[in-house]
């Protein structure tokens, strides 16, 4: 995250309603499939799968250890790219390089990936994917709207929630304009909603066209189409905590088949106020993410959903989760990152971290990921046996933080474990009608004895 790494925006909306592309009222997809409570449920296998681009990954090593790092298998992906075995709840289980070919010169350094606190019947997912292209033009109608100056198309499989510019009618006079968009994994078909903004880049008005066929090199003609008003949306945040630092919010409305708008603003004070106009299309899901950094060792970040309405009103302090009052370290007697926590509304669910590990003689580094139950103040390494213990934590190796967070999620660490590492952002295991999910992050890399300073930037929009 980030590992949160989103934390393939998932948004489902309840029974029978699909707001966002690859939704199902089970939850979110890649969600752990628990076995059933009864004498039975600790003989139920824990599984990891590894494919990359829908490939199998043959010949992974993976290991399954004990809450105490007792080996219980040293596997390695089979054939469907698959692992498997029966493990006590609250297990490791670690693959070893999974995307990467056996390590040489110029390779990037290997990255382990680590499920802490599994359960039996845990469907486990790591997997790579891609990006399939098309480029489209759309010819839209002049706005005759005086405010309106410029012109931008959103699409369910864009690139980003943030629009593609379309040039404006020539010499402001003509009643047409072209531009050319790219969209990714349409599957034939995608919502689009052109917006008219003015000179703040604020909605003006719009055009919403749901469920429109799309291939590569088409042209898509707007101009029967009819403009719709933007009307005011009402935002207050009460109960902010450090209300002189602001905060920053960025506003998405997501229709059935994907994210498809996002704007962004600031505000400040308790409560914090603000109005602003919005393209509220009839079905759109409203998700409001409010960031805020109280201090150089945390960030909060809150993401709020519902049906999208023209007043939105959230108690921002009540669904805080502590934030980190000390930088991340790493503590090699106990195999474990430690760190400080303060204030907090609400209990995390579960920590994601990376780490950047290097080591002078002989000459090694490597990453390390881990997704962990919650625990006040720590995570938990497994202690690797041999011949992979190479990569434990030890002596002179120096210990970056590249990244790390505490996560509460609707349905809690159980509702994320699976598919954590194959998401890339918070928005992407959003699941339900409503529902908040509050996150802290560390946002500065600590280097401890001193390797140069890396950091994985977590992505909050490209959806990709």
């Amino acid at each position: 995250m980030r590992v949160f790494a989103c934390v393939a925006l998932v948004v489902a909306v309840g029974c029978g309603s699909d707001p966002v592309r690859h939704v199902a009222d089970a939850g979110p997809p890649d969600s752990p499939r628990l076995a059933d409570a009864g004498p039975d449920a600790a003989a139920q296998p824990v599984t990891l799968t590894i494919t990359d681009r829908g490939t199998p990954i043959v010949g992974v090593p993976v290991y399954f250890q004990n809450v105490d790092s007792s080996l219980v298998s040293a596997t390695m992906t089979d054939t469907n790219g698959v692992a498997s075995v029966v493990i006590a709840p609250g297990g490791f289980v670690t693959a070893i390089n999974p995307f990467f070919p056996p390590i040489a010169f110029g390779s990037p350094p290997p990255i382990l990936e680590t499920f802490a606190g599994v359960k039996p019947g845990d469907h486990l997912v790591l997997r790579q994917d891609s990006s399939v292209g098309i480029t489209i033009t759309v010819i839209a109608p002049a706005d005759v709207n005086p405010s309106a100056v410029g012109y931008k198309l959103y699409a369910s499989c864009a690139d980003s929630a943030f629009g593609d510019t379309i040039p404006p009618p020539a010499n402001g006079s003509a009643s047409t304009t072209t531009g050319t968009v790219t969209l990714y994994d349409c599957q034939g078909t995608a919502d689009l909603l052109l917006v008219t903004t003015d000179t703040d880049g604020l909605a003006v008005r719009y055009i919403y066209k749901p469920a429109t066929a799309v291939t590569d090199g088409m042209t898509l003609d707007l101009t029967a189409a009819t403009y719709v008003s933007a009307l005011p949306r009402d935002y207050t945040w009460n109960n902010v905590a450090d209300s002189t630092d602001n905060i920053g919010v960025r506003d998405y409305l997501a229709s059935p088949k994907g994210l498809l708008f996002g704007f962004a603003l600031n505000v400040s004070g308790n409560p914090a106020t603000t109005q602003a106009p919005m393209p509220g299309f009839t079905g759109a899901l409203d998700i409001v993410e409010s960031f805020q950094q109280p201090s150089i060792t945390s960030v909060r970040d809150v993401f709020e959903w519902g049906a999208y309405s023209p007043t939105y009103t959230t108690d921002f302090g009540a669904h805080l989760v502590p934030d980190f009052a000390t930088f991340a370290t790493f503590d090699k007697a106990t195999h474990s990152g430690v760190w400080t926590e303060v204030n907090g509304a609400v209990q995390p669910d579960f920590v994601t971290a990376g780490l950047y590990v290097s080591r002078l003689s002989p000459s090694l580094v490597w990453r390390w990921r881990v997704v962990a139950p919650y625990a006040a103040g720590r995570f938990a390494l497994p202690v690797l046996p041999v011949p992979q213990d190479l990569y434990n934590i030890a002596g002179d190796d120096s210990v970056t933080f590249e990244q790390l967070d505490m996560a509460k999620v609707p349905g809690g660490y159980d509702a994320v474990r699976a598919g954590i590492f194959a998401s890339n952002s918070p928005l992407d295991v959003i699941a339900g009608a409503s529902g908040v999910i509050s996150i802290s992050d560390q946002p500065q890399v600590v280097t401890l004895q001193a390797p140069a300073r890396r950091k994985l930037v977590r992505p909050r929009m490209n959806r990709r």
